[in-house]
């Protein structure tokens, strides 16, 4: 697969390594071919970049190295093929915006040629200075950013969540009309995402409550305990090989999406 998204968003920063750590255990994802590792993760109310076109090695441990972004919000795309610049690569940024594409069959949405014009003709002045118009996923994402911006959604996704998910439908299905080849597609901020699955499933899991470890005692004879964290929530949406009974699918030709309260919904591409 060229290329694999994931997205994570969780209440609580401090416990992000703990969540990778207990979400590898369940997961089989196989990156011993991928070169790449493109990482967005918000802090702060900024959204920050790690990008590594190419990584000596290749990429190893996904979880191990997102778990060192102190965020709660992060979209990720480990890369297959060696890109020549960081802003080929995904994910991309607009303001406090993620945008990720993992594609499956190949590098690129074959076909997607004339869409990709058409958006660049539509795209009004604001948006296009921010626009790399040689960068396909950079053109579909900002089409997108429009697609809010029309609906009068941009600025209060978070109180209008299924609109949001439904204009990201819109996006999304026109790509699929102008192209019959797989993907995904991961969209965030700092308060809301939202994912499509496209001729491939994408997998999901919630994590409500989590359980620290004991740590080691400082003395002999001290008795540690374990800290639990009641109140923790988190949702991981990952493109993956295999995955354990704790997750869920989702099927081709849905949007899933973040509700109010931890909460997750879905709808029709």
């Amino acid at each position: 697969m060229p290329q694999r998204i994931l997205g994570y968003m969780s209440n609580d920063n401090s416990l992000t390594p703990l969540a990778f750590q207990k979400v590898s255990q369940e997961v089989t994802l196989d990156t011993s071919m991928s070169s790449g590792l493109g990482l967005s993760f918000i802090q702060q109310d900024r959204v920050l970049e790690r990008k590594s076109p190419q990584m000596t090695g290749g990429v190893h441990d996904v979880f191990g190295l997102l778990s060192d972004a102190p965020t709660r919000a992060l979209v990720a795309c480990v890369q297959d093929e060696i890109l020549s610049h960081t802003r080929e690569m995904s994910p991309h940024r607009f303001k406090d915006w993620i945008y990720a594409e993992g594609m499956i069959g190949s590098r690129e949405l074959r076909g997607a040629e004339d869409l990709n014009a058409a958006s660049l003709e539509r795209l009004p002045d604001f948006l296009m200075r921010n626009v790399s118009e040689d960068v396909p996923a950079s053109v579909r994402f900002f089409d997108l950013m429009y697609e809010l911006f029309q609906r009068d959604i941009y600025h209060v996704v978070e109180h209008r969540r299924e609109e949001a998910a439904k204009a990201f439908a819109a996006s999304i299905a026109r790509m699929h009309h102008a192209s019959d080849a797989p993907f995904h597609a991961m969209l965030m901020n700092q308060k809301f995402m939202m994912a499509a699955a496209v001729g491939e499933p994408l997998y999901y899991r919630t994590i409500k409550g989590i359980e620290q470890p004991a740590p080691p005692p400082l003395y002999e004879g001290e008795r540690t305990r374990p800290v639990k964290s009641p109140h923790f929530r988190a949702v991981i949406i990952a493109s993956l090989d295999e995955a354990g009974k704790e997750w869920q699918t989702l099927e081709p030709g849905k949007i899933l999406f973040l509700k109010n309260g931890w909460a997750l919904d879905t709808v029709e591409i």
